[in-house]
């Protein structure tokens, strides 16, 4: 089993950070009790390269490849369909996630990686 966690807080050692070992914890030995591979990966997105969206729409014309801002999200893309789990972790601020997890939502939810329909 492979679990993906995408944690968009800046704080390395906060209340989301924390949460997201907690669960990891959790499944692993949830994992360990069937005897299942476990893999555990976590990405830090304000650590990556996320940059807003242009709406040049150049993916919807041309193809996703064809995306001028080569920036980090193809491979968390990538990652996402190598996992059998994802995990999304922000901080609440004013009652939302915070700026990252917004960029990134907005980034990876305008249309389906290719390898998927």
């Amino acid at each position: 089993m492979r679990i993906l966690a995408l944690v968009s807080s800046n704080r390395k050692k906060g209340n989301t950070a924390r949460f997201v070992q907690l669960v990891a914890a959790q499944v692993q030995a949830l994992a360990a009790r069937h005897n299942t591979p476990f893999e555990f990966e976590t990405l830090a997105l304000g650590d990556l390269d996320i940059r807003p969206c242009r709406g040049c729409r150049v993916c919807f014309d041309r193809g996703e490849d064809k995306c001028p801002l080569k920036d980090d999200i193809p491979a968390i893309r990538a990652k996402m369909g190598a996992a059998d789990g994802l995990i999304l972790a922000s901080p609440l601020y004013v009652k939302d996630v915070n700026g990252v997890a917004k960029t990134w939502h907005e980034q990876t939810s305008l249309s389906p990686p290719a390898d998927h329909p």
